[in-house]
C-alpha cells in the first residue's frame, strides 16, 4: 500500500484478528484439558497462556476504576435511609457473609476498604450535545418507531388485551427498515437476524448483522426502542456502513493500531462506550449510574480479587439490590429475584467459555465485556474534549475508530467521505 499509515493499520488490524484466533484455539485446548486432566501441568500451562492472551486482547480490571465502582455503589447506598431488611444486605456486602450450597459453606468476602472516589457525576449534562446530534440526525428513525407503535403495537395490544411492546419480530422489521433508510441498496451487506437460543440484542461484526435473541423480552416503550436502534443500528452498524464506503475497508470492520501511553489500540472500547452513552443521552429517566452500567465490571473485578463464580454472584446481586431499592423501601422477593437474574447474567458473561465446573484453580475469565464501563468513561472524555462541536461528534460516527487515538483519527480524516 502506498500510504504507510494505512498499511501499518491494516497490518495491525489483521494481526489482532489472528491473535484472537490463537486465543480461541487456546480456549478450546483449555476446556478439553479441564475435562480430562485438570490437575496436570499441561492444563496449568494452557490456563496461563489463555489468561495472558485474554488480557493482551481485552485488558483486565483497572485498580482505580474498580475503586471508583465500589465508591459509586456505597455512595448511592449511603445517600438512602435503609429499611432494616436492606440494612442486613448492606452489612453483608460491607463485611462479608457465609452462604450455603446444601450443607457446604461458601465464604463471601466483604467490600470494606475497597472503595475510593466514585464515577463521574453530571453525566446527563456531559451527553447533552451528543443527544442533540442524535435527535437531529436520526429523527426519521424515531418517527418510524412512533408510527409503528401507534399503528401496529397499540392496535395489537388492544385486540389481544395485553401490555403493548415491540416483539422480536417487530424488532426485526424495524431494524431492517432503519437500515433501508440508510443503505437502500444494502451496499454494506448488513443483515438483521433472529438468533436462536439467545436473549441478547447485539451487533455482530463477523457476520455484519444485528442479532435479535429469540428469547428476548419485548421492548415496552418507544424511547427504549429508539435507544436500542441508535446503539445497534445507527452507531455499530452505522459506523460499518460509513467506513465501508471509503477506500479503506478496515474503517468499516474495525481498526487496531499502535497506541501511546494512555491511549487504546482498539476501536471497540470507545465504540461500545459511545453507543452506551447514546442510550443515556436519549433516556429521559437517567439521573445517575445504574446497576447495569457497573455490573459486568464488578463481576470482572471480583474475579481478579480471587472470587469464584458463586462468590462474585453473591457480591453482585447484593450491590445491585442496594443500588435499586428506594430510601426506606422494604425488600421483597420481586426486587431481589430481578437483580439476582441480572447479576447472574453479568457474572456469566465474565466467566463464559471457561471451565467453571472446577473448584479452586487459577482465575480464568473472558474480559471482553470489561470494555463497557471504561468505554463510557473514555467516550465521556471525548465528549468533554469536543464540547459543543457537533461536527466532530458526527465525524467520530463515520468509522470504526477510537477518536482519542491520534493514529486512528488521522486515518479516518484521510479516508472519510463527507
Amino acid at each position: 500500500m502506498a500510504d504507510p499509515i494505512a498499511a501499518d493499520a491494516v497490518w495491525d488490524t489483521a494481526s489482532y484478528r489472528i491473535a484472537e484466533m490463537y486465543w480461541l484455539l487456546e480456549a478450546k485446548r483449555l476446556n478439553e484439558l479441564a475435562l480430562i486432566q485438570p490437575e496436570s501441568e499441561e492444563f496449568k500451562r494452557s490456563a496461563a497462556r489463555y489468561q495472558a492472551a485474554n488480557e493482551a486482547l481485552y485488558g483486565k480490571p483497572d485498580k482505580e476504576i474498580t475503586a471508583n465502582v465500589y465508591g459509586e455503589i456505597f455512595a448511592q447506598i449511603d445517600a438512602k435511609a435503609l429499611h432494616p431488611t436492606a440494612q442486613v444486605l448492606y452489612d453483608e456486602l460491607l463485611d462479608g457473609t457465609i452462604v450455603y450450597i446444601g450443607s457446604e459453606p461458601v465464604h463471601v468476602p466483604g467490600a470494606r476498604g475497597k472503595s475510593n472516589g466514585r464515577l463521574p457525576a453530571d453525566i446527563k449534562e456531559k451527553v447533552r450535545v451528543f443527544g442533540e446530534v442524535i435527535e437531529e440526525d436520526f429523527a426519521d428513525s424515531r418517527l418510524l418507531l412512533e408510527e409503528y407503535w401507534n399503528e401496529v403495537v397499540i392496535s395489537r395490544a388492544e385486540e389481544l388485551g395485553e401490555k403493548p411492546g415491540y416483539t422480536i419480530h417487530d424488532m426485526e422489521i424495524l431494524f431492517s427498515a432503519v437500515h433501508q433508510l440508510r443503505d437502500p441498496e444494502n451496499k454494506a451487506h448488513i443483515s438483521v437476524v433472529i438468533h436462536p437460543d439467545s436473549s441478547q440484542l447485539a451487533w455482530d461484526t463477523p457476520s455484519m448483522s444485528v442479532r435479535i435473541g429469540e428469547n428476548r423480552a419485548p421492548i415496552t416503550s418507544i424511547d427504549d426502542m429508539f435507544a436500542k436502534v441508535i446503539h445497534e443500528s445507527e452507531i455499530h452498524a452505522g459506523k460499518a456502513r460509513a467506513g465501508l464506503q471509503t477506500e479503506l475497508p478496515i474503517l468499516g470492520t474495525g481498526v487496531y493500531t499502535d497506541a501511546n501511553d494512555g491511549e487504546r489500540a482498539d476501536y471497540l472500547t470507545h465504540e461500545e462506550g459511545i453507543a452506551s452513552l447514546a442510550e443515556i443521552a436519549v433516556d429521559s429517566s437517567f439521573s445517575k449510574w445504574k446497576p447495569l452500567h457497573i455490573s459486568r465490571y464488578l463481576a470482572g473485578a471480583t474475579a481478579y480479587q480471587g472470587m469464584d463464580f458463586r462468590q462474585s454472584f453473591e457480591v453482585n446481586w447484593r450491590a445491585r439490590v442496594l443500588m435499586t431499592v428506594k430510601s426506606g423501601e422494604p425488600l421483597n422477593d420481586s426486587i431481589i429475584n430481578k437483580e439476582k437474574r441480572q447479576a447472574y447474567i453479568s457474572v456469566t458473561r465474565i466467566y463464559r467459555g471457561t471451565p467453571t465446573h472446577l473448584a479452586g484453580g487459577p482465575v480464568l475469565t473472558f474480559n471482553k465485556d470489561l470494555a463497557y464501563l471504561p468505554g463510557k468513561l473514555e467516550a465521556l472524555n471525548f465528549l468533554d474534549r469536543v464540547g459543543d462541536d457537533k461536527d466532530e461528534i458526527r465525524r467520530s460516527l463515520r468509522a470504526k475508530i477510537d477518536p482519542n487515538n491520534p493514529r486512528q483519527y488521522e486515518l479516518m480524516r484521510r479516508y472519510e467521505k463527507v
